[in-house]
């Protein structure tokens, strides 16, 4: 991570020499200004992390500087440098906020040490914020909801692998939760307290993946002004999250291998090798088995992240979290938009469990947030909804009337044969609604006829 630092000084070679000593510490963007007007325009356009700022200035001294610095970031490390070093002044910069006091002349290793202080109190700093967003989104993001066994198979498969150092690959169709079962896979490793990343790896050429990957030494290439740590560096002891590793090159992918095969690798630029205990988690929305049978993917990176596989099923295909998920998604929206849950009339719930979905849980999650932002009444009616959801819509014309004392077999029958009415037949729609397999549906048919032949 690239730290801002801005070093505040009127003496010009002070302040040069300053930002100089600097220059070789590894992970900082410095910035210098030569009186603290031109700092405080600084301030206006940029958030720093750190300063070091002289005591004694013309028009503004350091410590309301340092005041104004802790106004805009309350989090900032500030350092005072004067040539005044009595316990009066050091104590009155401790009261402002400082982080640390040196005194004039600077001893230019001892600057260089607290700077590295203030480099690890600020990655303390990131890590704390990282761990509650963590925290907050495991609460809320990361619940998984569901109702069909399929879905009850798949938590439960998450749960025996997670404390395994093993790759996983999970596939599945765009916006069916893949990046969620990755987060829940290292909320339940032993690996938690360290940091989850993500690269998409679709959404980057083939040289800045490269980079983002394995990082890249100063001078690898044209604007690469400084070295660079790599993803795979970076999630060292924690989770690294490869999004749409199918579309990853040839070459690329040979790299990844020698990685999760050998534990190491090399920046772009060096020859040095460095070592990683990353744990490799792979999502895809592509076939990968096809991608090997045409070249496209290495067959060997394909079998060693396919240790561990997790197929999502599509929306489509498990019908019954439909309603669990709409509901779910409301009180999220409710929640964030400080509005009350409105009611939900019963019609919306067969109207979006007849809808395929093609964006899959992605999709209802945002027609929640449309419905919620755009809601101004108490409860939410087929009306409401887009006209694509409800083109294809069929409504019921009969209800399903069941006798008083009818055994839970004739309950089952009759609700089996309306749903396939309503379905037209389509035996497969029906069996989704119905929260069953095609082959159930239909083993249960051929009881019933063969029941009916019997009682005729």
């Amino acid at each position: 991570m690239i730290w801002n630092l801005l070093v505040v000084d009127d003496n010009k070679d002070n302040c040069n020499t300053i930002a100089s000593a600097l220059k070789k510490i590894e992970g900082l963007d410095i910035y210098k200004a030569y009186d603290p007007v031109r700092g405080k325009k600084l301030l206006e356009n940029k958030d720093f992390d750190m300063v070091i700022t002289d005591l004694k200035m013309p028009s503004l001294d350091g410590l309301s500087f340092i005041k104004e610095v802790l106004e805009k970031n309350s989090e900032a490390s500030c350092v005072v440098l004067t040539a005044y070093g009595t316990i009066e002044n050091a104590v009155e910069a401790m009261k402002s906020g400082a982080y640390d006091y040196l005194t004039k002349p600077i001893n230019l290793q001892e600057l260089r040490h607290t700077v590295r202080k203030m480099i690890s109190h600020q990655e303390l700093l990131e890590k704390n914020r990282r761990l509650t967003e963590e925290k907050v989104q495991s609460e809320e993001d990361l619940k998984f909801i569901y109702r069909s066994r399929p879905m009850k198979q798949i938590d439960d498969f998450i749960k025996r692998i997670a404390p395994s150092e093993s790759p996983v690959l999970i596939q599945g169709e765009s916006g069916t939760g893949k990046e969620v079962v990755a987060r829940l896979i290292h909320r339940l490793s032993g690996r938690a307290p360290a940091d989850f990343i993500v690269l998409n790896c679709a959404a980057v050429n083939e040289s800045l993946l490269e980079s983002e990957l394995f990082g890249h030494e100063k001078g690898a290439f044209t604007g690469a002004e400084r070295v660079k740590k790599g993803f795979l560096e970076v999630s060292h002891k924690g989770t690294l999250f490869l999004d749409e590793i199918g579309e990853m090159s040839s070459r690329l992918q040979s790299r990844l291998l020698r990685v999760l095969e050998r534990g190491e690798f090399y920046r772009v630029g060096s020859t040095r090798t460095i070592k990683t205990n990353a744990r490799i988690i792979a999502a895809t929305n592509r076939d990968l088995k096809k991608l090997v049978s045409t070249g496209d993917f290495r067959e060997d990176l394909f079998f060693r992240l396919n240790v561990f596989n997790v197929t999502i099923p599509p929306l489509r295909e498990r019908r019954s979290d439909i309603p669990l998920l709409f509901d779910y998604f409301l009180k999220q929206y409710a929640r964030s938009l400080l509005k009350n849950i409105p009611a939900v009339e019963e019609e919306v719930y067969h109207i979006l469990s007849q809808y395929n979905w093609p964006g899959n849980v992605r999709e209802l999650k945002n027609l929640v947030e449309y419905l919620m932002i755009l809601s101004k009444g108490s409860s939410i009616a087929p009306q409401h909804l887009p006209s694509e959801l409800t083109r294809h819509y069929q409504k019921s014309t009969s209800s399903l009337k069941i006798p008083i004392g009818s055994s839970m077999k004739e309950i089952e029958r009759k609700a089996m044969l309306k749903t396939l009415e309503n379905c037209n037949n389509n035996r497969t729609q029906a069996a989704r609604i119905l929260g069953v397999s095609r082959r159930t549906l239909i083993r249960k048919l051929k009881e019933y006829s063969k029941i009916e032949n019997n009682s005729g």
